[in-house]
C-alpha cells in the first residue's frame, strides 16, 4: 500500500491511497478459500467447488465486496500508520479500480484536528483573588438559613419591603388587556425580584383589602421583548398580607436544622463552607482566565465539523433549558422574530470560543501525555452518584457516556496541571454582599 497526501488544507486532508496488485490477489484469494468451504452448488461436493466455477458464479459479487472491504482497511490502516486525528467520516472519491490482476487506487477526504503550534504555557502570569470571610459573612449567610426556615404569618399590618402578598391583578396596554394578564391570588414575596421594583414599589403601605390602580414603564430589558419599554397599567387587590416570623439563633435552631449541637457548631461548619466556596470560585476564575489568554495568545483553523457540533449542543441545551420552565424553543424564537438558523448564527462566536478552547487543551494534554485512567474514572462515576446505583452502572457501562466524561475529565486535569505550573499571586477581594 502507498499513501500520498494530494493536498492539506487547513483542517481538511486529501489522500491517495494505492493498493498493490499482490495485495488485490491475496484478498481475492482470501475470500475465494473462504467461499469455497460455504459454497454449495449442484453437482459438487461442499468444499469441492472449483475456484474457476465460483468466479464464474460469484465475480461480480466478489470483486465488489473484495474491493469496498480494502478500501474501508487500507483507509484506517492509513490513518494510523499516518498517525492522523480525524474528527469527521471519511468521503471516498475517485475509486480507479480496472481488474482483479492490476493495483487499484482511492482519494479520500477527510476533516482532520488543526496543527497547532503551543506558545509557552509554563509560569503563566495569574492573579488569584482572595476572599476574606468575616464574621459579618457567617451572621449575612445565618439570616439567610433564618429566612428559609421562618415560619410565614398573617399580619395586619401595612404592605412593607419584606412583606408577603396574596393579590389579584389586571393588567392593560392602551386600555386593552393583556394576554395571560390576569391572576388571582397571587402570592408574591418583595424583594425577590418577581415582579419590577417599580410595581412593588407601588404596593408598599396598602392593607389587606385595598385597591389600587396605577401605570408603569417597564424597562428595555424586561424578560418579554414585545412588553420591554412599554406603558402598563395595572388594577390589583390585596386580599392577604404575611410576614416571615425569624426564628432565634439559638441552640435550639441550630439543633432543628439536624446536624448541630450548638449555635457555635453551625457557625463554625457555616463559616468552613463559605470559605470552601469561595476558594472554589476563585479557583474557577483562575481557569476562566486562563484559557482565556491561551486562547488569545494562539491562532489556529477551526474545523468546520467541531464548530457545528458545538452549536448543536448550545442549542439542544437552549431547547432543554426552555423545556424545564415550561417554553417551547419555537415560541422563543418567535417572541425573539428570529429563525433556527439565526439562532445558530449568534451561537457561533461562542461556540467557536469553545472548540479552541478544547483544541488548545488537548494539544497540551497531548504534549504533557496527560490521560484519565480507568481507575480515576470510577472513582469520579461513584463519588458523583453515591446515591444513584442505576447512574454509576450506566456510566461505568455505557462506552458512549464513558468516553464524553473521561474526555471532560482530561480537560479538567489538563487545567488544574497548567494552574499548577502557573505563576499565580495572590490578592485579597472583599466579599460581594
Amino acid at each position: 500500500m502507498e499513501v500520498e497526501t494530494i493536498e492539506h488544507n487547513e483542517c481538511e486532508l486529501t489522500l491517495k491511497i494505492t493498493v498493490s496488485k499482490e495485495e488485490l490477489e491475496q484478498e481475492f484469494d482470501k475470500k475465494y478459500q473462504k467461499l469455497t468451504q460455504t459454497a454449495k452448488l449442484q453437482g459438487f461436493r461442499k468444499g469441492k467447488v472449483p475456484r474457476q466455477v465460483l468466479e464464474t458464479r460469484y465475480g461480480p459479487a466478489v470483486e465488489k465486496e473484495v474491493v469496498e472491504n480494502l478500501i474501508s482497511n487500507r483507509y484506517l490502516q492509513a490513518i494510523k500508520e499516518k498517525n492522523i486525528r480525524i474528527i469527521s467520516q471519511a468521503k471516498i472519491e475517485e475509486v480507479n479500480y480496472i481488474k482483479k490482476d492490476e493495483p487499484f487506487s482511492f482519494v479520500v477526504k477527510v476533516e482532520v484536528m488543526p496543527e497547532i503550534e503551543l506558545t509557552t504555557y509554563h509560569g503563566i502570569p495569574l492573579t488569584k483573588k482572595v476572599t476574606n470571610i468575616t464574621d459579618k459573612d457567617v451572621d449575612n449567610g445565618l439570616h439567610r438559613l433564618q429566612e428559609k426556615y421562618a415560619p410565614i404569618e398573617v399580619v395586619e399590618k401595612p404592605i412593607g419591603k419584606k412583606s408577603i402578598v396574596i393579590f389579584d391583578f389586571e393588567s392593560f396596554k392602551d386600555n386593552k388587556p393583556l394576554s395571560d394578564g390576569s391572576h388571582k391570588d397571587f402570592l408574591l414575596e418583595l424583594g425577590k425580584e418577581i415582579f419590577p421594583q417599580k410595581f412593588e414599589q407601588q404596593l408598599f403601605g396598602l392593607k389587606k383589602g385595598k385597591e389600587k390602580t396605577f401605570k408603569i414603564k417597564l424597562s428595555k430589558e424586561y424578560s418579554d421583548p414585545n412588553m420591554a419599554g412599554q406603558k402598563v397599567t395595572f388594577k390589583v387587590k390585596i386580599n392577604e398580607v404575611k410576614e416571615r416570623k425569624l426564628p432565634v439563633l439559638d441552640d435550639e435552631f441550630a439543633k432543628d436544622l439536624g446536624q448541630f449541637d450548638t449555635i457555635k457548631e453551625l457557625k463554625e461548619a457555616f463559616k468552613k463552607d463559605l470559605i470552601e466556596a469561595a476558594e472554589l470560585e476563585s479557583t474557577e476564575k483562575l481557569k476562566d482566565e486562563l484559557t482565556t489568554l491561551l486562547i488569545s495568545q494562539h491562532s489556529f483553523p477551526l474545523p468546520k465539523v467541531l464548530v457545528e457540533r458545538e452549536i448543536d449542543y448550545l442549542v439542544v441545551n437552549l431547547h432543554n433549558n426552555l423545556q424545564s420552565q415550561g417554553f417551547e424553543l419555537n415560541d422563543y424564537l418567535k417572541k425573539k422574530n428570529m429563525t433556527i438558523e439565526d439562532c445558530r448564527d449568534e451561537f457561533r462566536p461562542q461556540a467557536m470560543e469553545r472548540v479552541k478552547k478544547y483544541l488548545i487543551l488537548d494539544a497540551i494534554a497531548q504534549k504533557e501525555n496527560i490521560k484519565i485512567e480507568n481507575e480515576e474514572y470510577e472513582t469520579v462515576v461513584k463519588d458523583n452518584f453515591r446515591t444513584q446505583p442505576q447512574k454509576i452502572k450506566e456510566y461505568l457501562e455505557d462506552n458512549q457516556q464513558k468516553a464524553i466524561l473521561m474526555e471532560e475529565l482530561r480537560m479538567q486535569k489538563t487545567l488544574n496541571f497548567l494552574l499548577e505550573i502557573a505563576d499565580i499571586k495572590k490578592c485579597e477581594e472583599k466579599r460581594r454582599k
